[in-house]
């Protein structure tokens, strides 16, 4: 696993076996590294992870959608087979996992709920310094691309994500978390199999939109820019589900990996706990300029 011969995975073991108290570790990227460490760290230095909190995975069934355009759970999306590899570890077999599905991420970034960072809604710092004023300003030139970008595609700026991955390690109370099972959905197939159907070098609209298609998203209605998303992370509240941990063609043509295991035990964060929940996320955010 030469791949996982990586500096953030080197630094990852050394301050995870350095540390004094357990540590959470926060998973708000692609999962290839997090997926590298379980696999290949000693026992000893997994033993010393409190938690890991992944920004991650949607609710079996569950569309993902911001201001009603489909989109994609874009860290899964980045690295399907690191997803598998991170439910599938041995090694961490009993380490618990946290993932925040798009069911809660998302809410904040609909039209109808939104928290953006802008001026509007930031007015700056409680104490108002020349260093605070250049620092806030700073933030907000440095936000106001990605906000028109966003505002291009979806007609509303971003609201926060990786935000409730590190709001759940200080406050988990604040979103309604359930034991739940998560599994990889491989969606076929990939774009790098050989049998990947493409006109011109350009995917085509099969199979990924095909309406025999288990994937969600991926039926007729959409376009075949969802050729991109090869596999997804799916939580399934049914804590008894014992289908497998990775589903579909698995291991055809360069597709996720078989793993012979059923769908692994998380806990899944589906929602705010209730209106006090959701006003204190905010709060948070305010308080620390997200």
């Amino acid at each position: 696993m030469r791949i996982c011969e990586s500096v953030s995975r080197s630094k990852m073991i050394e301050l995870i076996a350095t540390s004094r108290v357990p540590v959470t570790l926060l998973a708000v990227g692609p999962l290839t590294d997090v997926a590298c460490l379980l696999n290949t760290a000693p026992r000893n230095v997994l033993r010393n992870i409190e938690e890991i909190i992944v920004l991650a995975s949607r609710l079996e069934g569950e569309s993902v959608q911001i201001n009603g355009l489909t989109v994609n759970d874009f860290n899964p999306r980045m690295d399907p087979i690191g997803a598998a590899l991170l439910l599938g570890s041995e090694n961490a077999r009993n380490l618990r996992i946290r993932l925040m599905s798009f069911s809660l991420t998302g809410q904040t970034s609909q039209s109808d709920d939104l928290i953006p960072f802008n001026s509007d809604t930031y007015p700056g710092p409680p104490v108002v310094t020349p260093d605070s004023q250049a620092s806030f300003q700073w933030l907000l030139d440095a936000a106001a691309p990605r906000n028109d970008y966003w505002s291009g595609i979806f007609g509303t700026e971003e609201g926060p994500f990786d935000q409730y991955a590190l709001v759940a390690m200080i406050r988990p109370d604040l979103f309604d978390c359930r034991e739940a099972r998560a599994y990889v959905l491989q969606c076929p197939y990939p774009a790098w199999s050989p049998d990947y159907p493409s006109a011109d070098g350009a995917p085509t609209e099969y199979p990924y939109n095909a309406p025999s298609n288990l994937c969600v998203d991926h039926g007729p209605s959409n376009g075949s820019s969802l050729s991109q998303v090869p596999a997804q992370l799916v939580v399934t509240l049914d804590r008894k589900d014992s289908g497998p941990r990775v589903r579909g063609m698995a291991g055809i043509d360069g597709n996720v990996p078989p793993i012979n295991l059923p769908a692994r035990h998380v806990t899944a964060c589906i929602d705010f706990a209730d209106a006090d929940g959701r006003r204190e996320f905010q709060e948070i955010l305010e308080r620390y300029t997200w």
